[in-house]
């Protein structure tokens, strides 16, 4: 059972990191200012979550899911997923020198209309996957 947990949590955070560049891809125009816009750094953002998914996903699935590594990467991948959710929509704030992450202004947008909607759906399947992995986890007592 932990076995396919962590298969299925390997591709949710596979698409989850293809979703912002290749399944559905963030505003492709630029800033006034030259550069990228803010909903490209979220792109990113949202790929480097997912392929932390699916690094600690494969991980959980050499070790077989045993001990409480199995336990961390749910919790990782659980955080991970909120992020995704958090990070673009401004709740908690990301910036550099020179760039933020965020979504753009306008709703027509594609970051706004396709690529949030799609990663919503993701992120929230990694959370419930994740947390019924630690739910059974602990109930069989397993960890």
């Amino acid at each position: 059972m932990r076995t396919l947990f962590a298969v299925v949590n390997a591709l949710l955070g596979l698409v989850l990191a293809l979703t912002p560049f290749w399944l559905a891809p963030v505003c492709s125009q630029m800033a006034p200012h030259g550069g990228p816009m803010k909903c490209y750094y979220s792109g990113l953002f949202i790929a480097g979550m997912g392929a932390v998914v699916v690094v600690l996903a494969l991980f959980a699935l050499l070790r077989r899911g045993r001990g409480w590594f199995a336990v961390l990467a749910s919790l990782v991948a659980v955080a991970a997923a909120v992020a995704c959710l958090l990070v673009p929509n401004g709740v908690i704030p990301l910036r550099g020198a020179g760039w933020v992450c965020g979504l753009c202004g306008d709703p027509t947008h594609a970051c706004r209309a396709v690529t949030m909607p799609l990663v919503r759906k993701i992120a929230a399947a990694i959370v419930a996957l994740n947390v019924v992995s630690l739910i059974l986890s602990f109930v069989r007592g397993g960890r």
